[in-house]
């Protein structure tokens, strides 16, 4: 045992206090540094604590995931008619610039030769404003007929035929005022010419009004997968933040 009998000798020298100073400094540092590893050769020595996460604190990291993930979500919807209607705005910009060339070519054709310029624009002007105030009262019933939902969920012979019942009534609601509102007396274009030239498109605006349906469906479903990816993502980290718990 002469090697203990050295060692106690050597500590008791100035050098060795210096040693074990250091080595008490070395275990002070690093058990406030908290949790650290030291490798020699193959043997690895842990010093320090282990920071442990309580349940409160698990509890208010999952709240706060629930919270960005409930934020995420509710943009996602949201964003579902604002879309929806932009794309009826759209194709209803389209539409009036065509209802619109074609009341201006019948204008010219109609036209008596002694039609003065003012005369003209006040009458081209005048069915500008009820084709505003028609398209008004289509693009509500668009947008009442989005957010009832459901028609997303629609088959194929299901879908086609709510879609049809849904044209029939945008384009009544359309047609009504704009017609029920037309002079009938001193316009270059007759209420019947009109009439004879809007029932001789009917069939390209109910394509239109079907392509809208169709369109609003898509945005629809592609919500709902963007709402159930973000439900697995959540569930997702949930499971991995327990997997962790569990093995502290």
């Amino acid at each position: 045992m002469e090697w203990v009998s050295s060692m106690f000798v050597f500590l008791g020298t100035n050098a060795g206090l210096i040693i074990v100073c250091a080595l008490a400094i070395l275990v002070i540092v690093l058990a406030v540094m908290g949790k650290v590893s030291l490798k020699f050769g193959k043997n690895i020595v842990t010093f320090g604590r282990t920071k442990i996460r309580s349940c409160g604190d698990c509890i208010l990291l999952v709240m706060s995931k629930r919270e960005r993930y409930g934020s995420q979500k509710e943009f996602v919807l949201n964003s579902v008619l604002k879309e929806q209607m932009n794309f009826v705005e759209q194709k209803s910009m389209d539409v009036q610039g065509i209802l619109l060339s074609s009341y201006r070519e019948q204008m010219c054709n109609f036209a008596p030769k002694d039609t003065s310029h003012s005369e003209f624009n006040k009458q081209y002007r005048l069915y500008q404003g009820l084709l505003i105030n028609s398209f008004c009262a289509i693009k509500d019933e668009f947008r009442r007929s989005f957010k009832e939902n459901g028609f997303e969920e629609m088959s194929g012979q299901e879908f086609s035929h709510y879609v049809k019942n849904k044209v029939t009534l945008v384009v009544s609601i359309g047609r009504d005022p704009l017609f029920n509102l037309y002079p009938y007396e001193g316009m270059i274009v007759t209420v019947e010419e009109r009439t004879k030239w809007l029932d001789s498109k009917i069939n390209i605006l109910e394509d239109i009004c079907f392509e809208i349906f169709v369109k609003a469906k898509e945005i629809k479903l592609e919500a709902t997968k963007k709402v159930a990816l973000l439900d697995r993502e959540f569930s997702k980290e949930i499971d991995e933040l327990i997997s962790r718990k569990e093995n502290q």
